[in-house]
């Protein structure tokens, strides 16, 4: 008894396993992905604080000159 408990147990194991086998590809793709995507916003918040750099400064400037 003891011995068919621990042999379906096994078994149980090992096709988890070969499940998460099977789908590491699929979690690569997917985490490559990911990755692009966060590059791409990445980018994309660059620009603006960029753009929101140039405005503050140009604002200062005008701060600056408005004071003297």
């Amino acid at each position: 008894m003891v011995t068919a408990l621990v042999t379906l147990a096994a078994l149980i194991v090992s096709v988890r396993a070969s499940r998460r086998v099977a789908r590491r590809p699929e979690f690569k793709l997917l985490l490559e992905r990911i990755d692009r995507e966060a590059a791409k916003s990445e980018e994309a918040i660059r620009d603006v604080l960029d753009r929101s750099d140039r405005r503050f400064e140009g604002l200062q400037i005008r701060s600056d000159e408005l004071y003297r």
